[in-house]
């Protein structure tokens, strides 16, 4: 069996299609047992899909890759985007997240971590008579 998955230009649109859907349905999100369960899903998808070119891969590895490559698209989603706040051309935010574009629906207004911890530092006022 082969260990890897080599992820096609055509590959990568489907799972970022299967990626979209899932959280359309809240069934992706940043918990772990949900997250699991989307995996699964999305990787079932995309074994149907292209059974042909994935006849080697078992179940096991193509949800381990299905996870690694959501998480390398966030991350060089991510990249990218810094990129173009800093005003940097389209062919250099390409050249580091190639599906760029198709990734923006999905990840645009998605924090990149979990929002910052929010401390009250005013004084508490005692309410009469304590």
């Amino acid at each position: 069996m082969a260990n890897n998955v080599h992820w096609t230009t055509e590959m990568q649109k489907f799972l970022i299609t299967k990626w979209q859907e899932m959280i359309v349905k809240g069934i992706l999100d940043r918990k772990t047992e949900r997250n699991a369960i989307a995996y699964q899903k999305i990787a079932a998808a995309i074994a149907d899909e292209f059974k042909e070119s994935l006849q080697d891969i078992n179940s096991t590895t193509l949800r381990a890759s299905v996870k690694n490559k959501l998480k390398y698209l966030r991350e060089r989603f991510y990249k990218a985007d810094k990129l173009n706040t800093s005003g940097k051309g389209r062919d250099d935010i390409l050249r580091i997240c190639p599906l760029n574009y198709e990734l923006i629906p999905i990840l645009k207004d998605q924090p990149l971590t979990r929002p910052p911890v929010v401390v009250d530092s005013g004084r508490q006022q005692r309410a009469p008579g304590k």
